[in-house]
């Protein structure tokens, strides 16, 4: 039995809509269209090293100020940082002022 569905179209099977990708022959590619798209990943940094992945104690030993001072900084973006969990970590290669020199 023939459905006559092409690409583009929309269908809704059970409680899901489903967009049709891709139909030739017998096989059908379908997208659920319900569901949230997985959330786009970081790019890896290059350098992950030990010496270039700092914790917030570190950073701000190095910078000269308080840690709160450094996270305030980190939350506004005026540093650059990534949460692992609850914890922040700053990369020296992301940073120009931790850079060694």
């Amino acid at each position: 039995m023939a459905i006559g569905l092409k690409s583009g179209d929309v269908v809704t099977l059970g409680n899901a809509r489903w967009a049709v990708i891709s139909a030739d022959g017998g096989r059908m590619e379908l997208l659920r269209l319900n569901e949230a798209a997985p959330p786009p990943q970081d790019p890896q940094p290059a350098e992950t090293g030990p010496g270039n992945v700092l914790t917030v104690e570190q950073a701000a030993q190095e910078l000269g100020v308080h840690p709160k001072t450094l996270r305030e900084y980190l939350a506004t973006g005026q540093v650059k940082g990534r949460k692992v969990g609850t914890k922040w970590r700053i990369l020296r290669s992301e940073n120009p002022l931790l850079q060694a020199g």
